[in-house]
């Protein structure tokens, strides 16, 4: 929960400098925000399913080592031993080429994300060149928007958003807290059909 507090706490504290500083390009830097949090859900759901098949992949290499080392004495009593090393380097090799697809997907997805990150970062450096030579007014202070102003903005836009990513996770770990808490005091409080 801390984590969460101190996220949202961000979330807000770096959106309230950046409007304070400028509203009119704060809301423009808004615009790609949820495109680079489209990338973020994607590259998440990504690394999490790759990360499930490789270990699928290597849990069934696993039990089946561990079922032939179980079984050894009837391994060796008829001479299967090449037979189950082969079938291990089978499944191992499953694991390997499910461990070669999720590092592909993956650099995939990072690739993608870390270039939804510069290219906000273009975006929001060549709006604030444009705003800056188009001698946009400045609501906040009376006057034209200068470097600082773009940059504060920039800053305090960025860091708002970036920050709300950071709770994704608690908040996920909370819910299943909640779950699991709710069966457990429903296990408490249930009346037993026997008195």
């Amino acid at each position: 929960m801390g984590t969460i507090i101190l996220a949202f706490s961000m979330t807000v504290a770096g959106l309230t400098f950046a409007f304070t500083k400028g509203w009119s390009f704060s809301l423009v830097l808004l615009v790609a925000f949820p495109f680079l949090g489209f990338t973020t859900s994607l590259m998440t759901k990504i690394l999490s399913a790759g990360s499930q098949e490789t270990m699928k992949a290597y849990g069934q290499s696993a039990g089946y080592a561990d079922q032939a080392l179980n079984a050894i004495r009837v391994v060796a009593a008829y001479g299967q031993e090449e037979k189950e090393v082969r079938n291990y380097t089978k499944y191992l090799e499953r694991a390997r080429q499910a461990g070669i697809k999720t590092h592909c997907r993956g650099a995939f997805a990072m690739a993608l994300f870390f270039a939804s990150i510069f290219g906000t970062y273009a975006y929001s450096f060549y709006m604030g060149s444009v705003w800056i030579y188009k001698d946009f007014w400045n609501h906040t202070y009376g006057r034209i928007y200068s470097a600082g102003d773009i940059l504060s903005c920039f800053f305090g836009v960025v860091f708002g958003m970036l920050s709300v990513g950071m709770a994704t996770p608690n908040i996920k770990a909370v819910t299943e807290g909640r779950v699991a808490g709710k069966l457990a005091f429903d296990i408490i409080d249930r009346k037993p059909a026997i008195d």
